[in-house]
């Protein structure tokens, strides 16, 4: 088993929960977030320091899914997230060792 960790833009959420129910991920976790990459963002100022940190609204979209599964949920993923320009998303996967079931 595979994570799917997918850091997309807030105004893509919808498109990408969408394509993932079309082949029918169920279980899926999405987190708000802030960030950035190399397109930088916009200044946001931080009260507890004054420091200026460079922060864009993100979000981050979870999925488990079987090997078999991976390169078709990744490619989904990739097409739902895409806008067009540098700073659309990154993707990450990594290999799921234990899964416990919390009953």
């Amino acid at each position: 088993m595979h994570r799917i960790s997918a850091m997309v833009q807030s105004s893509r959420i919808e498109d990408v929960c969408k394509a993932l129910s079309v082949l029918d991920v169920a279980d899926l976790t999405v987190t708000e977030a802030h960030g950035f990459g190399r397109q930088r963002g916009h200044t946001t100022l931080y009260p507890s320091d004054g420091q200026p940190f460079d922060l864009l609204p993100k979000a981050k979209i979870e999925v488990v899914v079987a090997r078999e599964r991976l390169s078709e949920v990744v490619g989904f993923i990739t097409k739902a997230a895409n806008t067009g320009n540098f700073g659309a998303g990154k993707i990450f996967v990594s290999e799921i060792l234990k899964m416990v079931n919390i009953i």
